[in-house]
């Protein structure tokens, strides 16, 4: 340590001081510690700079484009007034944005596990996040299409690009604006919504373009898309290479659903007064779920005659997913009649996870306090939230749960083997929701946007558990950290680190895995 003579004072005689001369002697002293001070700092630098042509004693830092600025010395600051001396200044690293750039071999960054391979991390424009996915992978998981602002400068619009492997650079697909991309069957061509203007009062389409960028068409010319005052088009998915199904508003809470040929662009209107529509894998069946206040589902059947058959299910209810074979699927029930307080499951009401058998038109229960649901594509698994502690038999089959409406709980996920109706696992959430007072719409969205994903091999599922931020208002957050565990339920392992994750969606080939944020789309590869 290098030490910093204190002043020195003169002690003279009264008889011998006169101001000329104590100026000198004071001038004096200030200019031999100038002399020491910078002899010292002229040390140190050429001992640093000396230091930094040896070896490291300690680990080197990873190597990097661009070469950091040194720590700067520590500055001797003398006694005021005296002059400090000032290191020169080291040129900083330019700042590089990965956001644009795709990285396969690069090590992932700390919102992803150490075991994650990132293959790309692009910017993405979510037109509302859990419900209409602004991105989408081809048949054969070869590619990617996804909706972005931010990859040109030199526009402010929503356009397309694809994206593919290995290195998934962005190539843009569209020169106008463009949202909710949905590859046909085939992979040959993708459909989406866009305005035929800039102007915003100009009503959405329905587009189909190549997938090379050639052969860009509006599948509703003229007065044909212009139905509502909104004009908002909404894509559901692809019947076969031809037909497409979307839906448009008819209302508050309502939407017409309708069937569009793609080759003679005709049209023809099914149903209207749902809000959300699931088509049965199938396709001749669909669940229409209405809007409102109070949670209906109805089963709509293509008969043989071309006409569709309602079936009203009990109300209030939720429909979650369809049966891979389309013969069954999972639905929620809870007993209330008007007068009984607010309609919702979870914080008013205990919810009964049922299968409704669709040749025999009826519902069979499968646990009191089970809430949402999610088939293996091969249909022997069942994933579904617990909502509280499980409760089991005397041979441990799973009974319900202990869930008391407006009481915190602690839920969990199980996986139900459907063959033997036994719980394979129940991995159980160490954060309590206390949903006294809270919004019951936004709960339910809040279960809504963590479906749990099947792989389509039906191998892995992903989820999403602990880790995401809480807030008094945490039913509004729009994702949070997302787990993946095996088909029984046995290897559970974290894939990210303080992302709020709000869309998962698997490739078909199930090596890769697109998650999506707010504002950016991760690809990585099958942990």
């Amino acid at each position: 340590m290098v030490e910093i003579p204190p002043k020195v004072y003169v002690s003279m005689p009264s008889s011998l001081v006169n101001k000329s001369l104590l100026l000198r002697v004071r001038f004096l002293m200030r200019l031999t510690l100038i002399t020491l001070i910078t002899t010292i700092g002229i040390s140190l630098v050429t001992s640093c700079s000396a230091n930094r042509l040896l070896p490291a004693q300690t680990t080197a830092p990873p190597s990097s484009t661009f070469t950091p600025s040194p720590q700067p010395i520590a500055t001797l600051v003398p006694p005021s007034p005296m002059p400090t001396l000032t290191p020169s200044p080291q040129p900083t690293a330019r700042s590089v944005s990965p956001s644009l750039t795709p990285i396969p071999s690069l090590k992932p960054p700390s919102p992803l596990a150490s075991e994650v391979r990132l293959l790309a991390i692009l910017n993405l424009s979510l037109s509302s996040p859990g419900y209409d996915r602004d991105f989408d992978w081809s048949p054969d998981g070869q590619a990617l299409v996804f909706a972005s602002e931010k990859l040109d400068s030199r526009s402010s619009d929503y356009h397309l690009w694809v994206a593919r492997p290995p290195d998934f650079t962005p190539q843009r697909l569209t020169v106008q604006e463009g949202h909710q991309p949905r590859w046909s069957p085939d992979g040959k061509q993708i459909a989406f919504v866009s305005r035929r203007q800039t102007d915003d009062q100009q009503p959405e389409t329905i587009w189909l373009i190549r997938a090379d960028g050639s052969d860009l068409r509006d599948l509703l010319p003229g007065e044909k898309a212009i139905r509502t005052m909104s004009g908002a088009k909404f894509i559901g998915h692809w019947l076969d290479e031809r037909t497409l199904i979307f839906a448009e508003p008819c209302g508050t809470g309502c939407r017409r659903l309708v069937e569009l040929d793609t080759v003679t662009g005709a049209t023809q209107d099914l149903i209207e007064g749902g809000a959300r529509y699931r088509w049965a894998p199938s396709g001749d069946k669909y669940v229409a779920i209405a809007g409102g206040g109070i949670p209906q589902t109805s089963l709509w059947e293509r008969t043989d005659s071309g006409m569709w058959r309602e079936t009203p299910l009990p109300c209030p209810c939720e429909f979650y997913a369809w049966s891979p074979d389309g013969k069954a699927f999972l639905f929620s029930h809870w007993p209330w009649k008007p007068g009984q307080g607010p309609p919702y499951a979870v914080t008013s009401h205990v919810p009964t996870l049922y299968v409704w058998d669709v040749a025999q038109g009826q519902a069979r229960p499968l646990f009191s306090g089970a809430y949402r649901g999610a088939w293996s594509p091969d249909g022997e698994r069942i994933a579904f939230f617990l909502l509280g502690e499980p409760v089991y038999d005397g041979e441990r089959r799973l009974l319900g749960t202990d869930l008391v409406p407006g009481e915190p709980f602690a839920p969990s996920l199980a996986i139900w083997d459907v063959p033997s109706e036994r719980v394979m696992a129940a991995m159980t959430f160490q954060e309590q929701m206390d949903v006294a007072g809270h919004v019951e719409v936004g709960l339910q969205d809040w279960f809504a946007v963590r479906q749990p994903v099947w792989s389509p091999d039906g191998q892995y599922l992903v989820y999403w558990g602990e880790g995401y931020d809480r807030t008094d208002y945490w039913w509004l957050d729009a994702g949070g950290d997302i787990w993946i565990v095996d088909r029984d339920g046995k290897q559970q392992r974290r894939l990210t680190h303080g992302l709020e994750v709000v869309e998962v969606v698997w490739s078909p080939d199930s090596s890769k895995l697109a998650f999506a944020t707010a504002n950016q789309l991760y690809v990585i590869g099958r942990p």
